[in-house]
């Protein structure tokens, strides 16, 4: 479950990284 979670949290953050670095 935990590593789940790192997952989806990972993700979220390169995606928001992406949209700000565009």
């Amino acid at each position: 479950v935990a590593r789940e979670t790192i997952k989806i949290y990972n993700a979220i953050s390169d995606g928001t990284i992406n949209l700000i670095d565009k």
